[in-house]
């Protein structure tokens, strides 16, 4: 099974409609640890963009 960023969203609610699996802890794990590193990420972007725009 192929996953790329955009169909991530999909494969785990196909995940979750199965039932449990690695697969499925494997997928809110991963989106998991990516929502920590952009929320931690995205002030920096917002400080760089505001800088660039003045």
């Amino acid at each position: 099974i192929q996953v790329d960023h955009f169909s991530l969203q999909e494969k785990i609610d196909h995940d979750l409609s199965r039932g449990m699996n690695k697969d499925r802890r494997l997928s809110i794990f991963c989106v998991y640890i990516y929502s920590i590193l952009y929320y931690l990420f995205l002030p920096l972007n917002h400080i760089k963009y505001y800088y660039r725009s003045t």
